[in-house]
């Protein structure tokens, strides 16, 4: 068993890791929710007609498919009809229908269908016996396109009650449509009945207010600028970099209009989108659509466009798409057809998802290699645009896995065209995550169809590493974003992970950061260090060193002290190593067996701590530490690294420490430590031909 996670050859990974068992947080979630009434109810006594009609619904009566014979008079019990087919499948047809849409200016959260039904049967024997199977569905189109409620169950002689979810937003101008579709009737002829029953039939949900409207015209708004209490219509184009973020409690889109919502900018919406035919909705790379509630719906389509980091042709990215229905290949049509790759979590190794046909599931992670006509010398940056719906609400990633394999992990990705927190997706999954989350960054260039595993930036609840010339992750994942996330073990056959949208960040650039190529080949100077540590929690107090040589070679890792942290092994706080056999050289900090990326402690802090540093290089030579950055009380704290091998010791704010090395291994040379300052700072001497004095837990050193 090893400490530490072991990459092989990419594309073909292969994990193995050991770790304790801990206790974990949990994220308390709190949502809003608005009371549940009766919207409408079809007592089916008077050609059913509804009644009891909120005065913000409308509703129709109900109606037959011309395939079925007309209602017949259901003494009072309820509507019926007859006349259903008999064959196995159901007949389009052959349906009985209600409708619902929100009055002018309103809009509707349905939550339930309640009915009771009863199948009829004539005469013994089976003969003229009613449809003995059902499917109900419901449509916001007229049934353009549908989604199935109830799918071919059985009908009941003695009756059947039923309180089905929906669980949608209602717009002002959508109309829900919900069909009863029988079928299996015995024999030909009339009488074949099925009965909807009187005073059951009901849709409950409740009235979602918005404010007045507020229609963008040209120069300005008509009623004020909007509020996330407002309906907004956009009436004219309208940029987001020229007219400023805003928020709506719906937005709709008029046709031939365009909502372009530019780079580090933001429309964050309460309840669902419209985006009328022609209209358009396009989100620019680094902005953000959010929205709020997890049910609501969305009509029409939109475009979100991507940027990576300049790639060459042989430099993968990984994607996740922001919208439902786009393919691989439309992600990257100039891929070559066996570079489109998805991962296999039963065997832990990829697939290849040939010519890029695969829909791209929501909340899952694909690796795509960059356009064939990329030159492999000089890089250029790669747009991705994705075409459809805007994925929106709890989404469930399903993880199949091999039930006797242990150190598993499994590709996903944001699902949204928002950025996702990082620390709340790991809070909401902390049954079953370890807790790190590993960035490709393709930093080193590959030798031999050879991918570095050091291209992996790192994240967990203590904060992050990242890899040469790229920042460390922020904590925000962007938007289109893939990653691996490191699995517990003993889930069993399989798992899901879970994303909804109170983990959207709708703060104005936090949706920049995606991870792709070595961001150094950028003309754009990246994000730094500093701006993601800024992002993160105060209350942690943390400190970075890197391990580099003249050559480029580049490792990073970090020791932090955080309230919910422990002095042992925290899968979601620590960060074990990921280790590839051709890394030439690796950084990290050690906890028993354990080879950490980054390690937390528990506060408070303790200043005799003194924490085991290891390092692998594959290279006889010359390498530097230094500090990468620190915050919290590191700002105020010595920090002493000490050589074990030639007995020096260094204070790493004053200078970096420079050794030679041989291959290997090395696990016993380096520690950290963080003595108190027992004499002012001006009673530290930094000249070389000085002595420097200082305490390391209960042991006093000097040097000259």
């Amino acid at each position: 068993m090893s400490g530490h996670l072991k990459l092989m050859l990419m594309p073909k990974f292969t994990f193995s890791q050991s770790f304790k068992k801990l206790t974990f947080l949990f994220l308390l979630s709190f949502s809003l929710t608005h009371a549940q009434v009766d919207l409408a109810r079809w007592p089916l006594t008077s050609n059913g007609n509804p009644v009891n009609v909120q005065p913000e619904v409308n509703a129709d009566p109900m109606m037959r498919g011309l395939g079925i014979n007309a209602f017949i008079d259901g003494g009072g019990l309820g509507a019926r009809s007859d006349g259903w087919t008999t064959s196995n499948n159901l007949a389009i047809d052959e349906f009985l229908q209600i409708s619902i849409s929100p009055s002018v200016g309103e809009s509707l959260l349905i939550n339930n269908l309640l009915l009771t039904h009863t199948r009829i049967d004539r005469l013994s024997g089976g003969s003229r016996q009613g449809p003995r199977n059902y499917t109900i569905r419901y449509s916001l189109d007229n049934f353009a396109s549908f989604t199935n409620l109830v799918i071919n169950q059985s009908t009941d002689p003695n009756g059947k009650s039923e309180n089905i979810p929906i669980n949608l937003s209602l717009l002002d101008g959508q109309t829900l449509t919900i069909r009863f579709y029988g079928f299996r009737s015995q024999n030909t002829g009339t009488g074949r009945e099925w009965l909807i029953n009187a005073n059951t039939l009901k849709i409950t949900g409740s009235v979602q207010k918005c404010g007045n409207t507020t229609t963008w015209n040209a120069s300005s708004w008509n009623n004020g600028a909007p509020t996330l209490n407002n309906k907004v219509v956009i009436n004219a184009n309208y940029d987001t970099a020229v007219n400023g973020s805003f928020e709506a409690c719906e937005l709709v889109i008029n046709g031939g209009k365009t909502l372009m919502i530019s780079p580090n900018t933001t429309v964050k919406v309460k309840n669902g989108i419209d985006s009328k035919p022609t209209g358009n909705l396009i989100i620019e790379n680094a902005g953000s659509l959010v929205q709020v509630k997890d049910d609501a719906v969305n009509i029409g389509n939109v475009t979100v466009k991507r940027n990576t980091s300049p790639v060459t042709r042989f430099d993968f990215t990984y994607w996740s798409s922001p919208v439902f229905g786009q393919t691989l290949f439309n992600v990257s049509p100039n891929t070559l057809g066996d570079k489109y790759f998805s991962y296999n979590t039963t065997i832990q190794n990829w697939k290849t998802e040939v010519n890029g046909s695969a829909v791209m599931t929501p909340g899952v992670g694909y690796l795509i290699r960059s356009p064939q006509s990329f030159s492999t010398t000089i890089a250029s940056v790669f747009t991705a645009t994705f075409v459809g719906s805007p994925n929106n609400g709890a989404i469930n990633v399903n993880i199949p896995l091999n039930a006797a394999t242990t150190g598993n992990f499994a590709l996903i990705g944001n699902p949204y065209p928002s950025a996702v927190d990082a620390d709340a997706f790991i809070n909401a999954n902390a049954a079953v995550l370890n807790g790190a989350l590993y960035f490709w960054t393709h930093n080193t260039p590959i030798s031999n169809n050879i991918y570095n595993a050091n291209d992996y930036a790192v994240y967990t609840l203590m904060g992050g590493v990242g890899t040469s010339g790229n920042p460390i992750p922020s904590g925000k994942i962007a938007s289109g974003q893939g990653f691996f996330v490191d699995l517990v073990d003993g889930l069993g056959a399989s798992t899901t992970l879970v994303f909804n949208n109170s983990m959207r960040v709708s703060a104005v650039g936090q949706n920049a950061q995606f991870f792709a190529a070595n961001q150094s080949r950028a003309e754009v100077e990246p994000a730094t260090m500093t701006t993601a540590i800024s992002t993160q929690s105060n209350s942690k107090s943390r400190l970075w060193l890197n391990l580099t040589n003249n050559q480029g070679a580049f490792s990073q890792t970090l020791i932090g002290y955080a309230d919910a942290a422990t002095n042992g092994y925290d899968r979601l706080f620590d960060g074990l190593f990921l280790d590839g056999f051709e890394n030439v050289i690796s950084f990290y900090s050690l906890l028993q067996d354990q080879w950490l990326s980054i390690q937390a402690k528990a506060m408070p802090f303790d200043n005799k701590d003194i924490i085991p540093l290891g390092y692998k290089s594959t290279i006889v030579g010359t390498f530097t530490i230094s500090i990468a950055d620190l915050d919290g009380l590191f700002g105020d704290q010595e920090i002493v690294l000490e050589d074990k091998l030639t007995g020096t010791t260094q204070l790493l704010k004053e200078a970096d420490y420079t050794f030679t090395t041989e291959k290997g291994t090395f696990n016993d040379r380096f520690v950290i430590s963080f003595p108190n300052k027992t004499l002012s700072t001006d009673d530290f001497v930094t000249n070389e031909s000085a002595v420097q004095i200082f305490s390391t837990g209960n042991q006093l050193t000097i040097k000259s």
